[in-house]
């Protein structure tokens, strides 16, 4: 399994407009995508915020960088941002649970 972790920060007056954008904006795009496992949207009050998502195969997680479909996603964030997000990818060496 392979994660891409999304840092972001943004206006903090705005946390909830950025959580409710990525509910109806992000999730249901994701959903669409082949090779989608699930994810998490981490924030706190500071305006920091991180997205991590996770696929079955690093194509199947790079595809959506390749046809432009994160860049349009996370597009619509902008004018949120306060500095413009930055991306990294993982292999998901271990998942654990309580």
């Amino acid at each position: 399994m392979i994660a891409r972790l999304t840092i972001m920060q943004f206006d903090p007056a705005r946390l909830e407009e950025v959580v409710q954008l990525w509910h109806r904006e992000v999730v249901p795009a994701a959903r669409e995508d082949e090779g989608f496992v699930g994810g998490y949207l981490l924030t706190n009050e500071g305006g920091h915020g991180l997205s991590i998502t996770f696929w079955e195969t690093e194509a199947a997680m790079k595809r959506t960088e390749e046809t432009g479909k994160y860049h349009q996603v996370i597009g619509k964030f902008e004018a949120f941002f306060r500095a413009k997000p930055s991306r990294m990818h993982y292999r998901v060496s271990l998942s654990y649970d309580r």
